[in-house]
């Protein structure tokens, strides 16, 4: 898959870590290689580390590593770093969960991680099986400059080489903005036909024409966004069953259909990289 060959995965001092089931899988997949970065701020990890090794070795995967004086949930440096020296083609981690209080006290360490990252970011979240599962690919279809069409082009060749890769179905979800009447409340009233399968339902506090008047802009809004999707629907072969749009903000509308759709993996692209995200 885009010649990734060399694979960084950052790993708690933790037997059976979600991390690394998800790098074997790959290495095999791929025949790549496997750097190990064991986060231990005591520096006590050799023998487990050896232990990880020792196994890799025995699936006939190539596999090197070391100990980090670092916590897992404070590594983006020291993990970037790494990548850099070793000119890696992948990362791999285990998705950290903060408290509500950290994530509003500072930026949390994951999203420093894929903000840094000059290669693809896969943060791993749970062990749902990939193989004959669903992809979704997170689009941003409103912006059509370069730098975000060839994002575009990144998320959507990804996603569709991880389906081949594993046996699983691709989809597409996009957001869009709904438009928003004078006091903000959205109307996103759409029809299920034309705007796929994320329906909000229209609030009522205003007249029925003049709330009528939105939701006809609003299925305007969708059907817009779905003539935007229509490149990597015909390059891809997807069906309109695969392709979903919302209304409302992007953090939202991803997990609910990647709720619905039973996503195993979520990919998505930020300005310096393509990255990956396990559910």
């Amino acid at each position: 898959m885009r010649e990734i060959k060399k694979i960084l995965v950052s790993l708690p001092p933790i037997a059976e870590s979600m991390a690394l089931q998800r790098a074997r899988q790959l290495a095999l997949k791929l025949d790549a290689s496997l750097d190990l970065l064991v986060m231990d701020p005591l520096l006590e990890q050799s023998g487990f580390l050896e232990q990880q090794l020792a196994n890799l070795h025995d699936l006939g995967i190539r596999a090197f590593g070391k100990q980090v004086p670092v916590s897992a949930d404070h590594a983006s440096d020291t993990i970037l770093e790494a990548a850099a020296r070793l000119d890696s083609d992948l990362l791999i981690k285990q998705h950290s969960r903060e408290s509500w209080l950290k994530k509003h006290l500072h930026l949390p360490d994951d999203w420093r991680l894929a903000r840094g990252s000059r290669v693809p970011l896969l943060l791993v979240q749970g062990q749902q099986p990939w193989a004959a599962g669903s992809v979704l690919a997170a689009m941003d279809v409103e912006h059509h400059d370069e730098p975000h069409l060839a994002l575009q082009g990144n998320v959507m060749d990804y996603a569709s080489e991880l389906c081949t890769l594993f046996g699983s179905r691709l989809h597409v979800v996009s957001a869009y903005k709904p438009v928003s009447q004078s006091n903000g409340v959205a109307f996103a009233e759409f029809d299920r036909s034309m705007a796929g399968h994320f329906v909000a339902n229209p609030h009522t506090a205003y007249s029925h024409s003049r709330s009528s008047v939105f939701s006809m802009l609003n299925q305007g809004q969708a059907q817009h966004c779905r003539d935007q999707c229509q490149w990597f629907a015909l390059e891809y072969e997807l069906a309109d069953k695969q392709i979903h749009l919302g209304a409302g903000p992007a953090s939202e509308v991803i997990p609910a259909v990647a709720g619905q759709v039973n996503a195993a993996l979520v990919v998505l692209g930020t300005w310096r990289v393509t990255g990956c995200s396990v559910r």
